[in-house]
């Protein structure tokens, strides 16, 4: 097949869309002393840590372009009869960049080697396209790299980006997995690993629960402006991730970031009773390691200048104990019903149709409906206790699950000691093969775990507790293969799929619970599986429950990203000429179980005064949600299906650019 057919064949496959990549490229133009153009030479361009070689020959107008090629260091040779070897060595390729590197050879013979040492121009000429690259190593040594969830953030760097800024939490704190670039909206960046979109379809700040380990990262890349033709919608600025891969030589690394209470500040106007502030238990680490080099088989297979590998584990554990705070649980006259304590400094606020005095926070019978004149009256309970009797069976076994006062104040007399439990997990490996000189192979793989025991430290136990558990299993996979079909025709394919998984859940626990065998519950909304959600319950300052009780959640959210690439480079003549296309795909998915379970709200309003239609009268209330609900009188209550809501959304089409060099020199006078 001809190079023409090659392009043909390229430009009209139809799955592309807009390509992506995190290849460099090295472009220059090879002249004799006088500035005279080398139309054939030879040039070899070498790895410096795999020796993996790209070879291409100068066009007839001397220029030529070395394209698809991962970051690193990098050794170019030139050879042309009646011209001594040019090498140099040092030339630094950077993730999606272009560098230009023009080459002067000298007359002599050929085995004759003019050695340059001096490292590539760090000026950009090739293009307009606003970068800012940094590699992995210099990000460590950042002190801006812890992310919002643990483990350090891939892209901290991007704050030191005048183009850059960092939106500010109610509570002062920069969220560094959100930004803003050039003024854009929050979150509209997107990025790449390997070539492979990692953006989350719903809002790319769930980059905190895809991303990869910074120790396994070569060089980070974020492109504020002008982008290359082969990136397609982007708004708020593209980050391209490369990972790490292995050298022909062994290497590898250990880390551990330690987060302890005693390292920090304490609570103020606190004391310890010691002399100190409270300092809560708090801590952390961060730690792993980080192995790599060529796949070597003892006596069977070696690796060396063909096979490589780079293994990273990074893991984040973090044990969070509360204490100081205190929250409000009901006292133990309210488990009995007597709410007498409610009446305490209370007033009249009028008269009823049977004129009785009206006080505030009295209790009112929802037995005792009469009308009068037309109005539905109730008539308090005697000293506002409930009788033994009549406090619900149901409502008796859900109370008795809630922890006692730790004081015998009416609100705050329960202290909070809760613990959570949080370890974040992301094992990475990379797979190099130079299948041979033309044809170059790497394969990458990570996974983003988390497994959280409890999201809300509230101190109750499981089943009434609001907490949550959240659990992620995000694996990314990327395989990438360039072809030098002709040595001024190169083809990079590219494909691979994100799978997020994330599950925000009450524990089996609480969804499996026998709500019906354990608690007795009956009626439309039950749900035999599942310890019900019971909501509404305080009466602010005068006690009761101030935490609602049961699930929150029962969902688990998916997003499958499956992306194929190719693109085509063909150097002719001073043109460069640069096709190739994506297709993506983005699925959605949010399956729900919220509400299965059976949802209860209670009120004040069941146990005040039906023809007010209000529980407030001039600021006074009267009714008491806890009240309400040791009578099982609920305001309402619902049941959910399972709920399974999807969506999908395709993205397809393709680009061509031609990059055009002009290589005459011009006259000083001109």
């Amino acid at each position: 097949m001809n190079t023409s057919s090659w392009l043909v064949l390229l430009l009209f496959v139809p799955v592309l869309a807009l390509a992506q990549s995190d290849r460099g490229t090295i472009t220059g133009t090879v002249a004799d002393p006088t500035g005279a153009v080398v139309p054939g030479a030879a040039l070899s361009l070498k790895n410096a840590e795999t020796g993996a070689v790209y070879d291409s020959v100068t066009t007839e107008t001397g220029n030529y372009t070395l394209p698809s090629l991962p970051s690193g260091n990098y050794e170019l040779t030139v050879a042309q009869g009646g011209f001594r070897k040019y090498v140099r060595s040092g030339i630094q390729v950077q993730v999606a960049t272009t560098l230009r590197v023009d080459v002067t050879l000298q007359l002599g013979a050929a085995t004759e080697t003019v050695i340059v040492n001096s490292s590539a121009p760090l000026l950009k000429t090739e293009s307009s396209e606003q970068s800012f690259n940094i590699t992995g190593d210099e990000v460590n040594a950042l002190p801006l790299t812890k992310g919002s969830a643990g483990l350090r953030n891939p892209i901290g760097f991007a704050i030191l980006n005048p183009s850059v800024s960092v939106p500010i939490s109610s509570a002062g704190a920069a969220s560094n997995l959100q930004m803003r670039v050039n003024g854009m909206p929050d979150s509209t960046y997107r990025a790449l690993v390997d070539g492979q979109d990692v953006t989350n379809a719903i809002d790319p700040s769930h980059l905190s629960e895809t991303h990869p380990s910074m120790e396994a990262l070569q060089e980070v890349q974020l492109s504020t402006s002008n982008f290359s033709a082969e990136f397609g919608r982007v708004a708020g600025g593209l980050v391209n991730l490369t990972s790490r891969s292995g050298t022909n030589a062994f290497h590898g690394s250990g880390y551990e970031y330690l987060t302890n209470e005693d390292l920090g500040a304490g609570q103020p106007l606190t004391n310890s009773g010691n002399g100190h502030l409270v300092r809560p238990k708090n801590r952390s680490h961060d730690f792993g390691f980080t192995v790599g080099g060529p796949v070597i088989i003892p006596k069977i297979y070696s690796g060396k200048n063909r096979t490589f590998f780079f293994f990273n584990l990074e893991s984040w554990r973090n044990r969070l104990v509360t204490g100081g705070t205190f929250t409000t649980v009901p006292t133990s006259a309210y488990r009995q019903g007597d709410f007498s304590a409610a009446l305490s400094g209370g007033k009249t606020l009028g008269t009823d149709p049977l004129g009785n005095a009206i006080v505030t926070n009295a209790i009112y019978d929802p037995l005792s409906d009469r009308v009068v004149n037309g109005q539905t009256v109730r008539t308090m309970f005697p000293g506002n206790i409930i009788p033994a009797s009549r406090i619900d069976p149901v409502s008796a076994k859900i109370q008795a699950l809630i922890p006692a006062p730790t004081n015998s104040a009416l609100i705050n007399n329960f202290a909070v000691a809760d613990t959570n439990l949080t370890v974040r997990t992301i094992p990475s490996i990379k797979i190099d093969e130079n299948l041979s000189d033309k044809t170059k192979v790497s394969f990458y793989w990570s996974q983003w775990r988390q497994d959280r025991d409890k999201n809300a430290l509230d101190g109750l136990p499981w089943p009434i507790s609001n907490g949550r558990v959240y659990t992620d299993r995000t694996p990314t996979y990327r395989l990438n293969i360039d072809r030098t079909i002709t040595p001024t025709l190169l083809v990079h394919l590219g494909g691979g799929v994100v799978h997020y998984v994330h599950q925000d859940s009450a524990p089996p626990s609480v969804l499996g619970f026998d709500a019906v065998g354990k608690l007795g519950l009956v009626g439309a909304a039950v749900n035999p599986a599942g310890f019900p959600a019971i909501s509404g319950l305080s009466a602010a300052t005068n006690g009761g429950m101030a935490s609602a009780l049961g699930p929150t959640n029962a969902g688990t959210y998916h997003n499958d990203k499956p992306t194929t690439v190719g693109s085509v480079t063909w150097i002719r003549g001073n043109h460069s000429y640069r096709a190739g296309g994506e297709w993506q795909k983005d699925i959605w998915a949010n399956l729900s179980y919220g509400g299965t379970y059976g949802s209860y709200a209670f009120s004040a309003a069941n146990t005040a005064q039906p023809y007010l239609n209000t529980t407030t009268i001039s600021g006074n209330s009267i009714g008491f949600p806890y009240a309400s609900f040791l009578l099982g009188a609920v305001n309402s209550a619902s049941v959910s299906n399972f709920q399974d809501a999807q969506w999908r959304k395709h993205n397809f089409g393709f680009f061509l650019q031609d990059t055009w060099k002009v290589t005459r020199k011009l006259p000083l006078d001109y």
